[in-house]
């Protein structure tokens, strides 16, 4: 999607309360939700540190994280599966050397 989280929109949902998740409108599909649902609060808005927050909605998927010096950044859901894979079976590997290692000690 265009449309990005700023960190103005961020202060404004979450009024600076550290730690507390945030629901709201999603900026990003409820325009394009029937009426009866544009109003529902599928986003949810998390301030993590005083300029870090985590956005995600239950909706559409739209998820990432807000600095207070950039705008939102969205998190390729199917990039992050394939380094987590990735890391998976680098640590399985990992894990098959330290006990072959362990085992003719």
């Amino acid at each position: 999607m265009n449309i990005a989280l700023s960190w103005n929109d961020v202060e404004r949902l979450t009024q600076g309360r550290l730690g507390k998740t945030v629901r709201s409108v999603c900026p990003f599909c409820s325009n394009s939700r029937s009426t009866i649902n544009q109003r529902k609060t599928v986003f949810a808005v998390k301030l993590k540190e005083p300029d870090f927050a985590v956005f995600n909605c239950a909706h559409c998927g739209e998820s990432g994280y807000v600095h207070p010096e950039r705008s939102s950044q969205v998190i390729d859901l199917v990039e992050r599966q394939k380094q987590r894979s990735e890391a998976e079976k680098r640590e399985r590997e990992d894990r098959q050397q330290r006990t072959a290692a362990a085992l003719q000690l």
